[in-house]
């Protein structure tokens, strides 16, 4: 059994969202917590869970681009075998993309993307992560393999509700103030830009076929096990406990959960997880996808009897 990690945190962002005729640098959109997050999820691994530094490959800020996600992700996979231990870990933003309809079918309801944002996001040649190249990866696996995905994003639950919260808490606005760099900085949602976010909203009413990564839980041979930080209708959050460093609150409690024992079955790492999250009062409630028995009674990083 081989257990190797491909672990993602972006603090700084490369990228750009034009308003206005300017353009606004994702710098000013950064995140804290993102690096300390993949370093301490790897000293997890390695110290609870059996997996040794050579097997581990993180990328953190300006090594995060897309093209270097995917093909870590697809070398992990293409060289899987049945039982192995397998774990993206990603922290960062996360935020949603609607296409232009084609000029030949200007009618054609586009579906809503929800997305990861790599350290190269650029709105205008689409480089993100989407469900679908996730899904293409999960594809890439053995029949009987699995992966694990921890996304400490907005993302993962159903994001594209959080549209309509932003937009009810802001009055629309929202649409002028899409690179306002005054939104709070710990939250792990970027905004798309205006052009993006007019075709996002303009959906609300028929949110036709909607790219959600919860979908990644699905049944058949090629299975993946997916953690989300946050619901449909909420934002990933950042956290600084009063003894150390920034991290996301989802990663920081999940990582405190784990290294008291990591013995625990994955339905009541999420109840601990989620208590926590409480207690400290944070809005965001974590998932687990596929909420199956299989899944949730057995333990982080244990396929079982899911593959």
């Amino acid at each position: 059994m081989a257990c190797k990690a491909v672990l993602v945190g972006i603090n700084l962002y490369d990228g750009y969202i034009r308003h206005k005729g300017h353009v606004v640098p994702l710098q000013r959109h950064r995140l804290y917590g993102c690096v300390n997050d993949v370093h301490s999820i790897s000293d997890l691994l390695i110290q609870h869970f059996g997996f040794v530094p050579a097997d581990i490959q993180e990328l953190t800020d300006g090594s995060a681009i897309q093209s270097a996600i995917l093909a870590a992700l697809k070398g992990m996979v293409n060289s899987a075998a049945p039982g192995d231990r397998l774990l993206f870990y990603f922290s960062g933003h996360g935020s949603l993309y609607r296409r232009t309809p084609p000029s030949n079918d200007p009618k054609r309801e586009e579906p809503i993307f929800e997305i990861l944002c790599p350290y190269d996001m650029d709105w205008d040649q689409e480089i993100f992560i989407s469900e679908s190249d996730l899904r293409n990866i999960v594809n890439l696996l053995p029949d009987g393999a699995a992966i694990e995905m921890v996304l400490d994003a907005c993302g993962a639950g159903g994001m594209r509700r959080i549209v309509r919260e932003y937009g009810s808490l802001m009055q629309m606005p929202l649409l002028s103030r899409a690179a306002d760099a005054s939104l709070p900085q710990s939250l792990r949602f970027l905004v798309p830009p205006p052009e993006v976010l007019a075709r996002i909203m303009s959906a609300q009413g028929n949110m036709a076929n909607p790219r959600i990564m919860s979908t990644l839980g699905s049944a058949g041979p090629k299975r993946c096990i997916l953690w989300a930080a946050s619901g449909a209708d909420q934002i990933s959050d950042e956290f600084i406990p009063s003894h150390g460093l920034e991290h996301g609150a989802f990663t920081f409690f999940l990582n405190e959960v784990l290294t008291a024992t990591s013995a625990l079955d994955r339905g009541i790492v999420l109840q601990e997880v989620s208590q926590r999250l409480k207690e400290e009062r944070f809005r965001q409630v974590p998932g687990l996808f596929p909420d199956l028995p299989l899944i949730t009674q057995n333990r982080f990083l244990n396929p079982g009897e899911f593959t």
